[in-house]
């Protein structure tokens, strides 16, 4: 409304790293921290950028939804993954919709489910009421490098921790470059709106 030129000098915030934090843990997040040697910046960031995007896929497959996600840096010693999420926890059945009885995939989906609560709805479909694998987002990103569901560089990192921003982000509370990013990752590009 009022177009000036100090609108757009940086003022900076000032957050502790004790605030930066409870507004982690206001938000569903899940956090990947590596460790690893220096970097080369162009090669490295790419690689995260591809790791995320993988993991990402995998855990909107097993039901857990991504809204934003990012990847940071310092290039030197460590790295770090973040995904706000819908939520943690899902619940332990999910229903699984096949088809109508009079088609031919019908004896392959009820092969499939013979295990599984099986129903004909009021729309006419077979459903099934099928057990989840996860029902924890930590668990399944822990499988995703435990049992390598996905092609990790050998490079990318030396050491790995998974933290979950209600539970777990007391331990970077002295990283002060990581707390930065993540507070802008938390309270967006367009902080200045809040503050």
């Amino acid at each position: 409304r009022r177009p000036t030129v100090e609108f757009f000098e940086h003022r900076g915030i000032s957050l502790t790293s004790t605030d930066i934090l409870e507004i982690m843990k206001k938000y569903q997040s899940l956090i990947i921290l590596f460790s690893h040697g220096e970097k080369i910046e162009d090669i490295h960031y790419s690689q995260l950028d591809r790791v995320a995007r993988k993991i990402k896929n995998i855990m909107r497959i097993h039901g857990f939804e991504v809204m934003k996600y990012k990847v940071y840096s310092n290039y030197k010693n460590e790295s770090a993954i973040v995904f706000l999420l819908n939520q943690f926890k899902r619940s332990l059945y999910e229903k699984v919709r096949g088809p109508y009885p009079y088609m031919d995939s019908e004896e392959k989906f009820l092969v499939k489910n013979k295990e599984n609560l099986l129903w004909i709805d009021y729309d006419g479909r077979w459903y099934a009421l099928k057990k989840v694998r996860y029902t924890h987002v930590k668990d399944l990103v822990s499988d995703i490098f435990l049992l390598k569901m996905i092609k990790i560089p050998s490079n990318l990192f030396d050491n790995y921790s998974i933290l979950i921003s209600t539970e777990d982000v007391d331990s970077i509370m002295e990283d002060e470059l990581l707390l930065k990013w993540l507070m802008n990752f938390f309270l967006g590009d367009e902080f200045w709106i809040r503050y």
